[in-house]
């Protein structure tokens, strides 16, 4: 591996995570599986942050999460990024309550786990007008 070849797979994985292009990166997962999980933005996003960010990656972030719970890495899922939020976080803020049955469907009690400002999802997702993230039957 070059030395900058981690920067350019960085750059493929953001956009393939941005546009919900699982087939582009699925090779580069498959030869470095660490990739899945690494930060890849300045702010310190893994590519389930970002794409978790996008509502529209939704068959990226499923596959995505069951390849790290396959490789029995299913703990780095829920690392924070630079502003202390955890891809959970994100789900719960943005409303997107498809990503956020993902998560926590490998970790219920990751719920529970409050970001650096202390706020935990529900407050987050309640706090943003997200009814359909606090109660989905609605």
């Amino acid at each position: 591996m070059s030395s900058t070849s981690h920067l350019i797979d960085g750059l493929s994985i953001q956009q393939a995570a941005l546009t919900n292009d699982w087939d582009s990166v699925e090779p580069i997962f498959e030869q470095d599986t660490k990739s899945m999980t690494r930060r890849i933005t300045c702010k310190g996003e893994t590519p389930l942050m970002i794409a978790v960010g996008t509502n529209r990656s939704h068959d990226f972030v499923k596959r995505l999460v069951d390849r790290v719970v396959e490789v029995d890495d299913a703990d780095k899922l829920f690392d924070t990024c630079d502003v202390g939020d955890n891809p959970l976080h994100r789900a719960a803020r943005i409303g997107h309550t498809t990503d956020a049955r993902v998560l926590v469907g490998v970790n219920a009690g990751m719920t529970l786990v409050p970001n650096k400002d202390g706020y935990r999802q529900l407050n987050l997702a309640a706090a943003h007008g997200n009814k359909h993230t606090v109660n989905p039957k609605q």
